[in-house]
């Protein structure tokens, strides 16, 4: 190991508020205040909180953490009890258990959501397999994709829709029936089709797609 960042792994250990640039490898710590993050390879931080930016390139698995401005992943994310004070943008799987953030969301990628609150705009673009459950989006939802799964008691703002490149006709939303969509769901480079249950809410309109039960 380098000096530079068996120094930086001591510092985290004994707590101490300090920057995290440009180390490598895997870093698995409890982070009690750190001034920023910028990572290559794995990192496995929780407890604490992260003052600056935070830019990874690897693998994210974060809990309990706190992010006071941005996180930008390349690779695989897990927030799991963390919350993203300003955006949140993932190149590659992404996974949000009893998270929020405040700003704009951009994942590349499937996009797993669960028990969280998104304020911003949501933007998937992941062919198939993205599902929320129990979720609330406060702003409107862009997917581009093949397929989406939006169940439990999830409220989203609107859905615009778009095919992917590699399934470029008939896009599918699926809503589970304690969901409530408040504006229009609308597909708009190719007509879809939304799945819906009996007791499922759509207070706006589906535009250029046929709504199905």
């Amino acid at each position: 190991m380098k000096p530079v960042i068996a120094s930086t792994l001591l510092s985290l250990l004994v707590g101490v508020s300090t920057a995290c640039a440009g180390t490598s490898g895997k870093l698995a710590k409890d982070v009690t205040n750190l001034n920023d993050l910028n990572h290559n390879g794995v990192a496995e931080i929780q407890n604490g909180s992260v003052k600056g930016s935070a830019k990874i390139r690897g693998r994210l698995i974060a809990k309990d953490v706190q992010f006071a401005k941005s996180l930008d992943v390349n690779g695989r994310v897990e927030l799991d009890k963390s919350q993203v004070a300003e955006s949140l943008n993932v190149d590659g799987r992404a996974t949000l258990k009893d998270s929020s953030v405040r700003g704009e969301s951009y994942f590349r990628g499937v996009a797993i959501l669960e028990q969280s609150h998104l304020q911003g705009a949501v933007t998937i673009r992941g062919d198939q397999g993205s599902s929320l459950r129990n979720v609330t989006l406060d702003s409107s939802l862009n997917f581009l994709g093949n397929e989406l799964e939006i169940t439990g008691k999830s409220s989203v703002k609107k859905i615009a829709v778009d095919p992917s490149p590699e399934h470029p006709l008939g896009p599918i939303i699926r809503l589970g029936a304690d969901v409530t969509v408040d504006g229009d769901i609308e597909f708009r480079s190719a007509p879809g089709r939304v799945y819906v249950s009996p007791t499922t809410v759509i207070r706006g309109k589906v535009i250029k797609g046929e709504v199905l039960r």
